[in-house]
């Protein structure tokens, strides 16, 4: 980390929250932090940024993203703001699931063997896998750090669960259903949630759970203090920080700590996350750019884009097209936002096609009025993937025969039958308000010289720097139409 100037403390000031909120939403993968990453303009900041892309699990954590040209930002450096606070029971989101599935793992093993040594060691290896291999939104990933004498003081706990009234519970869940598998384990927990005679051991385990991960909060807190972030204690509880990351960042144990989304991240411990950085001059090179004015300092007229990216769609397991439906809403109410940015993976998947599932029920149902905008991604892989799927290109060709333009042409319209699915929720839409599609974009990231494929997409204008320079263009003359500004002026908020 870098030491914060008071110069720069101040320019974060004049930036921070600022801009109109876009929220950015599509499933894990799509490349929403692709997003970010191309909008940077220094390479350092870009690799930075590059550290929250999803390997698999995705980020958990919503965080604001504020792309600005302000010249006291530093080009190669990426501002991180965020809160850590002390959790609660109800922050942890598990309703029991992990102390209920280590109880059920012991009990269906004793219900076939009642030996008791066996039934502990069952115990001890149900939580052991729970720890080891967590979903990064479950309660075994914020514990799967806690080392030997935690683990141990857990499995106390959970040894005083009285083995009859484990089993008791588990032959009441074999009489509400035949069905083994998750709904057996739900039904198991729900009952285990509320047998009153086991509250105090229940509470006992939650007590023990909500110390180690406040003892964790004070520790990232002592690591950011020492790293050189300005930490401030807040009045209601808890901290807030400032950090200021650079090349000497980008292989460090802190910035895994702080941007990654997966494995050594803590994100899980934060809360209003902002990321600031220097935006490139690609998506702030566009006409009427006024309309992205959040200050105005003599003659300098500070200009930022906020994206607020949120955790990816069908990132939870178990939940319908409905419920990713219907986060969308809410997220577009949490931060009062009417432009929605719809990244959608191009190389289709189950996940994605559960996304178009989603997104289709939410352009239909949402009484709202918003502007959309469909950012397709993956475009390489997409396209190399549709050449050898189309029927005419045989997986042993060599792809210096294949004619990328027609391909392209060919790909092209038939990603065009997803937007007319989505135009089409759009029409079906009968409620007063309604979503308006403004504009579609297509995207690759090009890397390697003298290829033929990515020479046509380049020559199509499908690559980041292309696809968010008319992005933000569009959506900059929409906010002219619309007649929406917002300027600070002499730190004086106006609503032009």
């Amino acid at each position: 980390m870098y030491e914060i100037s008071n110069d720069v403390m101040e320019a974060i000031g004049r930036v921070e929250g600022k801009g109109e909120p876009i929220v950015a939403a599509g499933t894990t993968g799509s490349g929403k932090s692709a997003v970010e990453e191309a909008s940077a303009s220094h390479p350092v900041t870009q690799s930075l940024l590059g550290i929250r892309e999803a390997s698999g699990k995705g980020s958990v954590t919503k965080a604001s993203t504020i792309a600005t040209d302000y010249e006291m930002i530093p080009e190669d450096k990426l501002v991180m703001l965020a809160e850590l606070h002390p959790k609660t029971i109800a922050e942890c989101g598990d309703d029991n699931e992990l102390l209920g599935n280590v109880l059920y793992s012991g009990a269906k093993d004793y219900f076939k063997n009642p030996d008791e040594n066996l039934y502990k060691t069952k115990l001890a290896k149900a939580l052991t896998n729970l720890l080891e291999h967590p979903a990064n939104d479950s309660l075994g990933y914020k514990l799967k750090d806690i080392g030997g004498d935690k683990y141990d003081a857990l499995m106390e706990v959970i040894l005083k669960f009285d083995i009859s009234q484990v089993m008791i519970i588990y032959n009441e869940m074999i009489a509400k259903t035949t069905r083994k598998g998750q709904k057996g384990v739900r039904i198991f927990i729900e009952l285990l949630s509320s047998r009153e005679s086991l509250r105090e051991i229940v509470a006992e385990f939650w007590n023990l759970v909500i110390k180690f991960i406040n003892e964790e909060v004070e520790a990232l807190r002592d690591k950011l203090e020492s790293n050189g972030a300005v930490v401030e204690v807040k009045p209601e509880g808890g901290y807030k920080f400032t950090a200021l990351l650079g090349e000497d960042d980008i292989d460090s144990e802190i910035a895994e700590l702080l941007l990654k989304s997966e494995e050594g991240s803590k994100e899980y411990l934060l809360s209003n996350v902002s990321l600031i950085y220097r935006g490139a001059d690609y998506i702030f090179n566009i006409e009427n750019k006024d309309a992205l004015t959040v200050a105005e300092l003599g003659d300098t007229k500070i200009h930022c884009i906020r994206i607020i990216d949120t955790q990816g769609l069908f990132h939870s397991t178990g939940v319908k097209a409905k419920d990713e439906s219907e986060r969308i809403v809410d997220l577009l109410s949490e931060f009062h936002s009417t432009k929605l940015l719809l990244v959608v993976n191009s190389f289709v998947t189950d996940t994605v096609k559960d996304g178009y599932d989603a997104i289709s029920m939410m352009l239909q149902e949402v009484n709202r009025d918003i502007e959309v905008y469909i950012l397709f991604t993956h475009w390489d892989e997409y396209l190399k993937s549709f050449a050898n799927q189309s029927g005419t290109v045989s997986r042993f060709s060599r792809r210096s025969n294949i004619d990328w333009a027609e391909k392209y042409k060919e790909a092209f319209y038939a990603q065009q039958k997803v937007v007319d699915r989505f135009a089409a929720a759009v029409d079906d839409n009968t409620s007063k308000k309604k979503p308006k599609i403004i504009g579609v974009y297509r995207a690759a990231i090009l890397s390697e010289d003298g290829n033929k494929m990515e020479d046509v997409l380049d020559c199509e204008g499908v690559q980041y720097p292309d696809a968010l320079n008319l992005l933000f263009a569009n959506m900059v003359k929409q906010a002219v139409v619309n007649g929406d500004k917002y300027r600070v002026i002499e730190g004086l908020g106006e609503r032009h």
